[in-house]
């Protein structure tokens, strides 16, 4: 729990060139009152400071513990998700490769569309998983997981364009 003075601050222009010749040490703190009241608050923070704070978190707990196990938890939903999209490439690449090749040219005209609505479903999952997951994602992670969803679209439009029926599937 917070012990030392709180200093309530308006962040006007003459306040904002004032802090940039405060030195903070390593870490500063927005405190609202109210947790519906950050987003907008921080956002407002950070469109005053401009380049001279940056923002390493977006939402922390003031309860180190609660911090620790929510920084956890988001690490462990992104890579979830790197690992969805690896399952799926995985998928992909065992029944259009190994099953299919297995097949005789009857069995696959009857296979091939239930293949294919299966793996737009792991890649529909995988696009709505990854969604949700984004709103977890803090600004110093999200380029690494901006690069893996890019890659993931990527596959989902090289199966598209390489697998599905023209006019039907895409």
């Amino acid at each position: 729990e917070w012990t030392g003075p709180t200093v309530e601050v308006d962040i006007d222009i003459e306040t904002t060139i004032g802090l940039t010749a405060v030195q903070v040490g390593h870490q500063l703190k927005l405190i609202v009152s109210n947790s519906s009241l950050l987003v907008r608050e921080r956002k407002r923070f950070g469109r005053a400071m401009g380049k001279v704070v940056s923002l390493l978190r977006d939402q922390t707990s003031s309860h180190e513990d609660v911090a620790d196990r929510l920084n956890e938890l988001k690490d462990t939903a992104v890579q979830v998700g790197l690992e969805v999209i690896e399952a799926v490439a995985r998928v992909d690449h065992f029944v259009s490769n190994d099953l299919m090749a297995e097949l005789d040219e009857i069995a696959m005209i009857n296979v091939h569309p239930q293949y294919v609505e299966t793996i737009l479903g792991c890649f529909n999952f995988g696009f709505e998983y990854m969604k949700e997951v984004s709103r977890l994602v803090s600004s110093e992670d999200r380029v690494d997981f901006c690069e893996a969803l890019v890659v993931f679209a990527a596959k989902w439009m090289d199966f598209v364009v390489g697998k599905c029926e023209k006019g039907r599937d895409r």
